[in-house]
């Protein structure tokens, strides 16, 4: 609960009127991610996701601690059961390396929501999204005329 301080002090900030009480965490290290910034976190950020969005009692947050995680392309779908949904992101998010490992994505695309109503996305300021842009430019038709 203590790393959710930064995000109740959001909730205060912008008058949404919640109780404590209401606060329901969605952990994505308890739904499997590893947090090593090696492992792939992406089914374990699905999984915390869906039960983030599907909740329909209180307020519910997607808590992300500060640890590394390696997510492939993912878009968390709405709509989501409750009015609003929390993100909090106190770690990092890390794209995978190459363009290669993104499955036919489209690789301008890598973390997206979609249709989800009342989303806020918060941290303390130490969250970070890692799309990992230099390893991409290098592979840039722009830097490659061949490509």
């Amino acid at each position: 609960m203590q790393q959710l301080l930064p995000a109740l002090l959001l909730l205060i900030l912008t008058h949404l009127p919640v109780a404590i009480k209401d606060l329901v965490a969605f952990d994505v290290k308890d739904y499997g991610a590893a947090g090593d910034g090696i492992t792939d976190d992406t089914q374990a950020f699905a999984d915390a996701w869906e039960a983030t969005c599907g909740n329909a009692a209180g307020l519910p947050i997607m808590f992300i601690p500060g640890e590394k995680f390696l997510v492939s392309p993912i878009i968390f779908k709405g709509p989501c059961k409750p009015s609003n949904v929390l993100v909090q992101v106190e770690g990092t998010l890390a794209a995978p390396d190459s363009p290669s490992t993104w499955n036919r994505t489209d690789a301008s695309l890598w973390i997206q929501f979609k249709s989800v109503d009342g989303l806020r996305l918060t941290g303390s300021g130490s969250g970070r999204f890692d799309g990992r842009g230099s390893n991409w430019w290098r592979q840039s038709c722009k830097l490659d005329p061949r490509k």
